[in-house]
């Protein structure tokens, strides 16, 4: 058999034709499993073995082929122990026994093409095969449940992979760094939706969204990507919601209503453009909706927030000279005076006639004369 190898080899160089390398490299596997089916072990382990050495002489092979300059035949040998090791992977990964060996060794070879091909999206299914390969590890312990194994396997791969794209932003390799990105943000996203189902696991998916979304406000202020920070804000929101309806079940959706207003009014601060004035708008009126409506129907402290968030609206715009701000907060508070002072007809129509009377006078001060 190993004859065969060198033969195979031989009439290569002589006739030239690296395509006869395939031959080689198929008496190569032939004899692995030759070699190791004298050993004794479990049918599984025999298999993996005999691939994963196979694995291992074709990636030497190839090293030694590139150090002679010899490109043709390293990558003829590449694309052979690329595709024993996707043999090994489809071997053993059905197998809990063999399966960190298999995904090692596809993760591996993946890693191996991208920087071969400098092609980077191999090493985005290698990232993926990592994390398969980091949760099967934790799942196996003892002590804790599948949530924390799972969770905590996610955290560690990703922020294994964080670390590797800041070493990669430092190297200057972009396209491997956007790739380790989406990888870190692509764990953290799957990790939250797969666990925020489970009642004893929401409030760390939770933590986990709230990681996401610090790692794209982050990386979007960095690069003034204004859409990843806001996407990032507002996901925080969220998982601040989350987190708040875990901790305190009696809030309702006005508290969310203004953690997400918060969010919103925040991003607009940080615009400080058209596109921030829409958002101020967008934030109010989410708060007078939700707070109008609780108001109307229960009263009490929600028509008390309703005209002191309006009056503080009517303030802000008159300080900053908001025409917008200062209508909607008057507005709002004329409003909500009438609403309390609904079962003192007297007042409140002195009221209502004393802001159409105002009305009335600024709109003719407003009106230029001839």
């Amino acid at each position: 058999m190993g004859f065969g190898v060198f033969l195979c080899w031989e009439a290569s160089y002589r006739f030239k034709q690296s395509w006869v390398v395939f031959l080689g490299n198929a008496l190569v596997l032939w004899l692995s499993f030759i070699v190791v089916d004298l050993l004794d072990l479990p049918f599984p382990w025999k298999g993996v073995i005999a691939l994963g050495g196979a694995t291992a002489i074709q990636y030497f092979a190839a090293h030694v082929m590139l150090y002679y300059e010899d490109t043709q035949r390293s990558d003829v040998l590449r694309f052979s122990a690329w595709a024993t090791a996707v043999m090994l992977f489809l071997s053993g990964v059905s197998l809990s026994d063999t399966r960190p060996v298999a995904l090692a060794a596809v993760a591996l070879a993946l890693i191996d093409a991208t920087f071969r091909f400098r092609n980077q999206w191999p090493l985005f299914v290698a990232n993926l095969m990592v994390w398969w390969l980091a949760k099967d590890l934790f799942t196996r312990a003892d002590g804790l449940e599948l949530w924390q194994l799972s969770l905590l396997a996610a955290i560690l791969t990703a922020a294994t992979f964080y670390a590797i794209m800041w070493l990669f932003d430092l190297s200057k390799l972009q396209k491997y760094r956007q790739v380790m990105q989406l990888s870190v943000m692509f764990v953290l996203m799957m990790s939250f939706i797969v666990w925020v189902w489970n009642d004893s696991a929401r409030l760390s998916a939770a933590m986990v969204l709230l990681g996401l979304a610090a790692i794209a406000v982050v990386e979007g202020i960095r690069y003034k990507r204004k859409i990843v920070t806001e996407v990032g804000a507002y996901t925080a929101a969220t998982a601040v919601c989350i987190t708040a309806e875990q901790l305190i079940p009696s809030l309702n959706v006005v508290a969310y209503a203004h953690v997400y207003a918060i969010s919103i009014a925040a991003v607009g601060l940080w615009l400080r453009d058209n596109q921030g004035v829409a958002r101020y708008i967008v934030a109010m009126g989410i708060l007078t909706s939700f707070v109008g409506v609780f108001a109307l129907a229960e009263g009490g402290i929600y028509s008390m927030l309703f005209l002191a968030e309006h009056i503080a609206l009517a303030l802000a715009g008159a300080f900053k000279n908001t025409r917008w701000a200062l209508r909607w907060g008057i507005i709002g508070s004329v409003l909500a005076t009438l609403y309390y002072l609904k079962d003192i007809p007297f007042l409140m129509f002195t009221i209502l006639g004393v802001a159409v009377i105002g009305f009335v006078v600024w709109r003719l001060l407003m009106v230029k004369l001839p």
